[in-house]
């Protein structure tokens, strides 16, 4: 019996197999070979920032976050000059003028950065960084005085209870000498950033007249403080508001001599891989919620304009983070000293550093 070919049948066969084989072939040729994920290599002093973005940040992205920390200007310096390869770093407003003038920053493509019309006017020009090139300021605050009035038994004003015989060997201060010889030359009655020689000898005896008073310590001063181990500290603001959440005892003050106002920032290291992936970042910092974010997890000042509706309610209207107007009529930002004279106030903060040590020890 004669076989009967159905013409349709067999050319809806051939097409079927023609498309079967060329999707079989397409699928092996555009199958993607998996590539590692980005990396974005963040350093920044310890605790200062609000983890939850970092987890969004590489959710949103696809990429992976290496988060190291440092625990002083100096350090962040040592390294970069070293060649480490970070994409964001987070130096302090002091620190710019050097590093620019050493080539150590990108400038920023401010198109990458749209959120920066986000900022507050007071910190869209700075004068550390004009029109902000290398730099978008990060969180601001201040530097006081952190104390437990259980443990002082009364409450501090000035400069000069740092040095009360009933707390010898109970006040720490940090390890930053234009800091802590500023601290003294207040109580002085001098500029914070003098440049008179006399002025700084006369800092560096009455510190030497002090060598069982103070304890030197690096960026954990905070953590002394609620551990009990120290009832006095020179600290940052947001590190001492953090531990007022949990413990009303602890309070912190603007000296009646004057303290510190500083402003730190995002800065991308000249040698960064990943300057695109840094500038990413920055601008999803700069976004109103997660700016508020930030400043609502580690308490310090925002100068995210956008982002005051977010913040909480309760920090805007603490003097701790938020200072009133006398208080900022008696704050200093820290001024860049020539070389030779902030070796000099090295120099003296090394002596004492020596001799504290060896009076403690004994």
């Amino acid at each position: 019996m004669p076989i009967k070919i159905n013409i349709k049948n067999l050319m809806k066969l051939g097409i079927m197999l023609i498309v079967v084989g060329c999707t079989s072939q397409s699928a092996s040729l555009l199958t993607p070979t998996p590539t590692p994920k980005r990396e974005l290599a963040i350093y920044n002093w310890g605790t200062y920032i609000a983890p939850q973005l970092l987890t969004d940040f590489e959710t949103a992205y696809g990429v992976t976050i290496r988060y190291e920390e440092f625990d002083s200007d100096d350090a962040l310096l040592d390294d970069l000059r070293a060649g480490s390869t970070h994409d964001i770093v987070v130096p302090s407003d002091t620190l710019m003028p050097l590093m620019r003038s050493k080539g150590l920053l990108a400038r920023l493509n401010h198109d990458n950065i749209p959120n920066l019309a986000n900022l507050a006017p007071e910190f869209a020009n700075p004068s550390y960084d004009p029109q902000n090139r290398y730099s978008v300021p990060y969180q601001w605050g201040t530097i006081g005085i952190g104390y437990h009035i259980g443990r002082t038994g009364r409450e501090l004003t000035s400069w000069r209870d740092l040095f009360d015989p009933a707390f010898a060997g109970r006040v720490g201060i940090l390890d930053d000498y234009n800091l802590a010889l500023g601290a003294i030359l207040m109580l002085l009655g001098y500029s914070p950033n003098s440049l008179n020689v006399v002025q700084l000898e006369e800092a560096g005896a009455f510190l030497m007249s002090h060598l069982n008073q103070l304890l030197i310590i690096g960026d954990t001063a905070q953590d002394y403080l609620a551990s009990g181990e120290l009832d006095i500290v020179v600290e940052f603001n947001g590190d001492i508001a953090q531990l007022m959440r949990d413990d009303p005892d602890i309070r912190f003050i603007i000296p009646e001599e004057g303290g510190y106002i500083w402003v730190d920032v995002l800065a991308i290291p000249a040698n960064s891989p990943n300057k695109d992936l840094a500038e990413l970042f920055i601008n999803f910092m700069l976004d109103p919620q997660n700016g508020a974010t930030l400043s609502n997890e580690i308490r310090y000042g925002s100068p995210n304009l956008a982002s005051r509706p977010f913040l909480n309610p309760d920090d805007l209207i603490d003097p701790v983070i938020y200072p009133s107007e006398d208080v900022q009529r008696r704050l200093f930002y820290q001024a860049y000293i020539d070389a030779q004279t902030n070796a000099l106030y090295a120099d003296i903060w090394e002596q004492f550093r020596q001799m504290s040590h060896e009076s403690l020890s004994d």
